[in-house]
């Protein structure tokens, strides 16, 4: 991801989305990765497995094992257990009756970002075999905030791409490539789960470096 010296591996994504028992012959792919790079991760990952497994529990085939592993998060981080019990419980109205819905959860930005933005990194370690760099910027975009140019951008483009499955089809991703040597990312997780990502140009193009 960075240049470094590859001493470990990391999963893409996480394999915290993916807690035991897993699926027989689960594949679950892994990028080179420095310690550095590596380690201090496990924090926003846990948070971006809440994200995603709230998300995307009920299509996944092991939702006993997928409750289980959110309730021993919110068990060992009590920030994430305030998160999830400040949420907001939203309500609907059916032939006049008040139906209570499911709550609201509002997570911080900022570690949902570090995991998608590692997560393009090191798939574009995957596609081209050199690091995009920790320097150059990619930006995660939320696809229900979409401004309509990218909305055009996104509609045009991701139709022609060809998506590429891992970890026995439980992620998707699709990526353009522009002359300058920016990218464009698209991934999705469970097949529920979407976000996008734009990388800037990577520090430097050279495979041998």
């Amino acid at each position: 991801m960075c240049g470094g010296e590859a001493t470990t591996k990391d999963h893409i994504p996480p394999q915290s989305l993916y807690p035991k028992p897993r699926q027989p012959n689960l594949q679950l792919h892994t990028v080179p990765a420095c310690k550095m790079c590596n380690n201090g991760a496990s924090q926003d990952d846990e948070e971006f497995k809440m994200i995603v497994g709230i998300s995307t529990g009920e299509v996944q085939p092991s939702q006993e094992a997928i409750v289980a592993s959110l309730q021993a998060t919110m068990a060992a981080n009590s920030r994430l257990d305030r998160v999830i019990r400040s949420g907001k419980q939203t309500l609907t109205v059916d032939k006049g009756y008040v139906i209570p819905g499911p709550v609201a959860v509002s997570f911080e930005g900022p570690s949902y970002a570090r995991v998608v933005q590692r997560m393009i990194r090191g798939l574009y370690w995957r596609e081209k075999m050199h690091p995009l760099g920790l320097g150059t910027s990619v930006q995660v975009i939320d696809p229900n905030r979409l401004s309509p140019d990218l909305v055009t951008l996104f509609k045009d483009l991701l139709p022609s791409l060809t998506p590429k499955f891992l970890n026995d089809d439980t992620f998707c991703y699709k990526v353009g490539f522009s002359s300058d040597g920016s990218s464009v990312w698209a991934l999705q997780m469970f097949r529920r789960h979407t976000v996008f990502g734009m990388a800037s140009p990577p520090e430097n193009d050279s495979p041998n470096n």
